[in-house]
């Protein structure tokens, strides 16, 4: 879990650094959506990263907030969110990020 972890953040700091340039970074196929124990999912934003401002919080609150709530790592690579945990923390995350993109207000408290 560690090792995703820190891989996604190191997408994140290379995305911070040269836009656009993460995101054509090929993950390894080892690590796409493994169903049983922990893996990543790269969910894509909707309305090509609108919301992301809204997702991310002041000084990353709404963010922090959403991964004490679910116990999934989170990190913002362009116009995606890469989680990292078991399958049912990254099910709970997506599901939380898509009701968050769709409602009118934050909230999360």
């Amino acid at each position: 879990r560690g090792r995703l972890e820190v891989e996604a953040s190191m997408y994140s700091a290379i995305e911070k650094k040269a836009e656009g340039f993460a995101a054509k970074i090929p993950l390894r196929p080892e690590l796409e959506d493994i169903k049983d124990g922990i893996g990543l999912t790269v969910l894509p934003l909707e309305r090509d990263g609108k919301f992301l401002p809204k997702l991310v919080g002041k000084g990353g609150s709404t963010r922090k907030r959403l991964i004490a709530i679910t116990d999934c790592s989170l990190e913002y690579v362009g116009k995606s969110a890469y989680l990292v945990g078991s399958q049912a923390e990254r099910t709970l995350m997506m599901a939380l990020l898509k009701a968050m993109q769709e409602s009118d207000d934050n909230w999360i408290k």
